[in-house]
């Protein structure tokens, strides 16, 4: 299960740095619950956002839009973090390869398959509308903007001690990708799964 396998790797070295991140900024879980903005944040999220299960739970009482520990909010910016970086990743650069190809992945059934007199041909996409799928999927699937784990550090201002922990992260995100292509390459041509490789993850959405 190379998704899998990869997956929560990026989870966990994306959480220790999250949690390094938010350990530096803030020194105790009442700095968390004193936060109004982050608070403010928080609720925003519950109910413009509609997040009815965002929030934190008091023993068997969960409060939505709460956050008041600095583990679950180490916790949240870690889904947001691998979400919108590791998974879109997985999902977004796939496209080219399992969907340009318009009669393995069609987006529309242009015929009715009922009707006996029907030919496969008819089914598929026809000519213009397969080569606009290409073309689209295609872009999708190869436009790469930034790179996981790598920051402009002149407009982050990180703190020193923060710097080191960025940089135990990003040499865990070098790690990764050796273990990687080493699990590749045991794999034959075509089972190779490198769509989680840290070199072809951006930092977020880019397209």
């Amino acid at each position: 299960y190379p998704y899998r396998d990869d997956a929560l790797k990026l989870w966990d070295a994306t959480h220790c740095w999250m949690t390094a991140y938010v350990d530096s900024h803030y020194p105790s879980d009442s700095s968390i619950t004193g936060d109004a903005v982050l608070q403010a944040f928080a609720a925003t999220l519950a109910s413009a956002g509609r997040l009815n299960n965002f929030g934190e739970c008091e023993g068997e009482v969960c409060v939505p839009g709460k956050v008041t520990t600095r583990k679950y909010l180490a916790e949240v910016l870690t889904m947001v973090a691998f979400t919108a970086g590791c998974q879109h990743a997985a999902v977004n650069f796939t496209q080219k390869d399992l969907m340009s190809f318009a009669p393995t992945v069609p987006l529309a059934i242009y015929a009715d398959p009922k009707d006996p007199a029907v030919t496969a041909l008819q089914l598929v996409p026809p000519l213009d509308q397969a080569l606009l799928q290409q073309r689209v999927l295609t872009v999708l699937g190869s436009v790469h903007h930034t790179l996981y784990g790598e920051y402009n550090l002149h407009k982050l201002k990180l703190k020193d001690e923060l710097k080191d922990h960025l940089e135990v992260f990003q040499l865990r995100l070098k790690e990764i990708e050796k273990e990687i292509h080493l699990r590749n390459s045991t794999c034959e041509e075509g089972f190779k799964y490198e769509a989680l490789l840290p070199s072809l993850i951006p930092q977020s959405i880019n397209v």
